[in-house]
């Protein structure tokens, strides 16, 4: 599971201080319900919204936002995560018919999702811990990783 995190097919550009602490909070959150409830599927990804999308070298687009969506197949019910790609630790829950909206895309085709399932409420920012160095290290290290591999491949 630790190297299918580093995969070059799950790199967005990502607002720092947005990664370290509310989407490192949302991601704990879902962690620790997939313990509480069993067996979920949980979707990540982007939007891009309004008129201007902002590049990193003219080739790499910076999403909006970012959402985390998780559908409890016992049951039946989905929800997401909506955050905004900057600082700041304000999140919405939308439901997946919400998300498919937003996005114009089908998430779980062939599932009929029967209602809206109830997130776990995210720490704020005067809630979270800091990293320990250990986690700093890791995180340092994956980073400089990322950056080797983008300026090898752009």
């Amino acid at each position: 599971m630790q190297a299918e995190t580093f995969a070059l097919s799950n790199i967005v550009p990502q607002d720092g201080t947005n990664n370290r602490n509310l989407h490192a909070s949302i991601e704990k959150a879902v962690r620790e319900f997939a313990l509480k409830r069993g067996s979920l599927y949980v979707i990540t990804g982007v939007i891009f919204s309004g008129e201007k999308t902002q590049w990193i070298n003219g080739r790499v687009a910076i999403p909006n936002q970012i959402f985390k969506l998780v559908y409890d197949p016992a049951a039946n019910r989905a929800a997401a995560y909506l955050e905004s790609n900057s600082p700041g630790e304000a999140y919405s829950v939308v439901s997946l018919s919400e998300l498919q909206q937003l996005t114009k895309f089908e998430y779980l085709p062939g599932v009929e999702v029967t209602g809206t399932l109830d997130l776990p409420r995210i720490k704020t920012k005067n809630e979270f811990k800091p990293h320990t160095n250990d986690e700093k290290s890791t995180i340092e290290s994956a980073l400089g990783a990322i950056n080797k591999i983008l300026k090898s491949k752009f």
